[in-house]
């Protein structure tokens, strides 16, 4: 019966469910019950099947079975691995590598954070990446999470394991020129710049990370150069890092057909929309009066400054606490163009859509409850515990039910209200 249950409940949420997956329970093999939050609530673990030992080396990960959540053993040196994913969104692929922070009783609980993890990209246009994980493993035998997305048809990914050393010995930071507020952060007095930096490990081998987080301590940030102290695994160095303001390096910037975008179209219920900018030129002028020409497409585009690295500029229409719409150029966290856009009232064809598309999303977040208290019900494993989940649901169900349709109702009262009030 509580079999015949679960594939009730799993059937139901798949028909309301636009996409998505259930946890599958093996039905042969160990299994491991983990309690990703490090709390034992029973709606919130995950159950891993076991799929054998892995090695220092490539490890082919099957994608013969629909099993996505695995685990396996794998017996380390005291010291860190380097783990690389194979390319990521093609096919089948692995999406994430964990370790728990302890193992109770044979129930594995929380996850251990990384050392260090960054993406590489392979091919930008073809959306081929890898990812990377730094862990530090104690010696003997420790418990490795695989999750896997399989899809038939394909070849099953690789997971390349390497040891780097017992200990970190060095690292050096490229000091090269940084954005303030969009590569360097800072919060009292911590804070972390988006840098290229190497790591160097005992066994002489070196991993360079790109673009990633490094963190550091210093009392503030000025313009210009600024020393920095950056630590990694508590080992401490200093280096000095020029940080400016956008603005030292651009001056204005202009969009092509400007006039063309500067409308934006509010409906009866205050919203408002406005057409998306493709195939439009931003000319950038920067401080030293040289010129970029972007190509803006889906409202932004991207550019470089004089640090090598690219920047996107995007586009977005916003509404000031007078009523006022603009038509704003950002980067970086700052408007460096503003243009002042005219508001068309929507009529009455455009307003009747819109008040379709507000019931319409009512009703998504109707099924979206309704779909994530169904699939809550299925993590437990008593019948006891499965129908008070349900119960349980189906009056928070009612209660979002009368949100639901009270909120159309308001929808269509300010709709009529202002065709007749105004």
């Amino acid at each position: 019966m509580k079999k015949t249950l679960k594939s009730i409940l799993a059937i139901t949420l798949a028909l309301i469910m636009s996409f998505g997956t259930l946890t599958v329970f093996a039905a042969e093999g160990d299994t491991l019950k983990w309690y990703h939050d490090n709390v034992e609530n029973s709606a919130e673990f995950v159950k891993y099947e076991f799929f054998g030992n892995l090695t220092e080396g490539v490890n082919v990960i099957s994608t013969d079975t629909d099993v996505n959540s695995r685990y396996y053993t794998m017996d380390t040196k005291e010291g860190y691995y380097l783990f690389t994913m194979g390319e990521l969104f093609h096919g089948s692929y692995i999406w994430n590598v964990i370790t728990p922070k302890k193992l109770n009783n044979g129930i594995a609980h929380g996850t251990k954070s990384t050392v260090l993890d960054w993406w590489e990209i392979l091919d930008e246009e073809n959306e081929e990446y890898q990812n990377h994980f730094i862990y530090k493993f104690n010696a003997g035998e420790n418990i490795i999470g695989v999750d896997v997305v399989s899809v038939p048809g394909y070849e099953a990914p690789e997971l390349t394991i390497e040891y780097l050393g017992e200990n970190i010995t060095d690292f050096d930071v490229e000091t090269e020129e940084f954005i303030k507020g969009h590569d360097v952060h800072l919060e009292e007095s911590e804070g972390w710049v988006f840098a290229d930096f190497d790591v160097r490990f005992s066994e002489e081998k070196t991993v360079s990370v790109k673009n990633n987080a490094i963190f550091f301590t210093c009392n503030e940030i000025a313009e210009g150069e600024n020393i920095f102290t950056f630590e990694i695994e508590g080992l401490k160095k200093d280096f000095t890092l020029t940080v400016n303001s956008i603005d030292r390096y651009i001056e204005s910037a202009e969009l092509s057909n400007a006039e063309k975008h500067s409308e934006v179209f509010v409906d009866y219920n205050g919203g408002y929309s406005h057409h998306s900018i493709n195939n439009e030129i931003l000319t950038i002028t920067f401080t030293d009066s040289t010129k970029q020409e972007v190509l803006i497409n889906y409202n932004s585009g991207t550019f470089s400054l004089p640090n090598g690295k690219e920047y996107e500029v995007y586009l977005r229409y916003n509404k000031d606490s007078d009523g006022n719409y603009y038509l704003c150029i950002n980067t970086c966290g700052e408007a460096i163009k503003k243009y002042e856009c005219t508001a068309t009232q929507c009529n009455l064809a455009e307003d009747g859509q819109a008040l379709i598309n507000d019931i319409k999303s009512n009703f998504r977040r109707f099924f979206n409850r309704l779909s994530d208290a169904l699939g809550d019900a299925t993590y437990y494993n008593t019948i006891f515990e499965i129908f008070e989940s349900l119960f349980g649901s189906f009056f928070d169900t009612l209660i979002n039910a009368s949100d639901l349709f009270g909120g159309i109702f308001e929808n269509i009262v300010s709709f009529i209200k202002f065709y007749l009030v105004g």
